[in-house]
């Protein structure tokens, strides 16, 4: 197993998945839309490629010659239409297990999410044994990635396949940016509001280097949680502070206002046709504590989380470099 296909390259996770199997000696070709939005490090192990995961034939093109396939192109959007959503998630899945099919290609690795599974509570996080609850199992994205998960199932006969269920990851080369919107927000505020729930947090890196391990070590058919630390918001966005030597005065939106915007943002959503993330189940996860535990990862794929801390460093390390943020 030498070459090996990854989708989403110019993504958070893509682009670390394509570090980490170059570091580890594979040579990498990368899917995306346009050459030109890829900020990672070049290489003469990586070849990039240009085309879209929902078109069968710019995936099949992708993975001649590949020996396996890591899939990390998702649509995970906050305020994306459902169409949108299946198009993407369950279609590109499908498009990518029927690529492997044809041209005999093994073994795929499976980027999901830990909302697939219920989560727990800091004294008790969740695990691979409960089936996604309220509002997430209510969310189009998490819907969309229940139904790639039903793919797999389809083509599991022809295709062995390993699904990683990240948490919120946070680290360098997030251009878009996605979920590093959470620091761009935060960073440096002299005041700060923050939803009464919390999240697990994990570092982009140890999840790729994760995915690249997943490769040899993982038992096909089955799913891993892959998550960092569980900390409320509060507690977030105070690590961040410290980390950037800033004071800050921090207030808890209370939790009525939030469902009161949600209920809004819905009604929006369903009379006027106009996707938002303010819609009534976005803002009861942020009134969540959205836990996890990786014990499964961690014995059967050496998975191991660094610090928090590390991950928000590195974060904005890159968004300065990149001029996201201005001192």
């Amino acid at each position: 197993m030498k070459n090996i296909l990854v989708t989403g390259a110019n993504g958070l996770l893509g682009t670390n998945v394509i570090h980490a199997l170059v570091a580890a000696g594979y040579n990498a070709t990368g899917l995306l839309r346009r050459k030109d939005s890829f900020r990672g490090a070049l290489s003469c192990s990586l070849k990039l490629v240009e085309g879209d995961i929902t078109s069968q034939a710019d995936v099949m093109r992708a993975a001649a010659g590949c020996d396996a396939i890591i899939h990390c192109a998702a649509c995970t959007s906050q305020k994306a239409g459902m169409k949108t959503y299946y198009d993407v998630n369950p279609g590109g899945t499908r498009n990518i297990l029927e690529a492997a099919k044809e041209l005999g290609i093994r073994r795929t690795v499976n980027i999901s999410t830990a909302n697939i599974f219920a989560y727990g509570s800091l004294e008790h996080p969740g695990d691979e044994s409960g089936e996604s609850v309220p509002p997430f199992s209510e969310s189009g994205y998490v819907l969309s990635k229940l139904a790639a998960q039903e793919c797999l199932k389809e083509y599991s006969k022809y295709v062995e396949t390993i699904t990683l269920c990240p948490t919120f990851m946070l680290g360098p080369y997030d251009s878009k940016p996605s979920s590093g919107r959470i620091i761009l927000m935060g960073y440096r505020k002299r005041l700060m509001f923050y939803p009464p729930g919390g999240k697990n947090f994990v570092a982009v890196q140890d999840v790729a280097r994760c995915a690249v391990s997943a490769l040899t070590k993982g038992v096909p058919g089955t799913a891993y949680i892959i998550g960092g630390e569980n900390m409320s918001y509060k507690d977030f966005f105070r690590l961040m502070s410290e980390r950037t030597d800033n004071k800050c005065l921090m207030f808890k939106i209370p939790e009525c206002m939030l469902k009161a915007i949600g209920r809004l943002g819905s009604l929006i959503e369903n009379k006027l046709n106009i996707p938002n993330e303010f819609n009534a189940a976005n803002m009861e996860m942020l009134c969540i504590g959205n836990y996890y535990g990786s014990d499964r990862a961690a014995k059967e794929l050496g998975f191991s989380c660094r610090p928090v801390s590390e991950a928000v460093d590195e974060a904005i390390g890159w968004f300065r470099k990149e001029k996201y943020i201005k001192e």
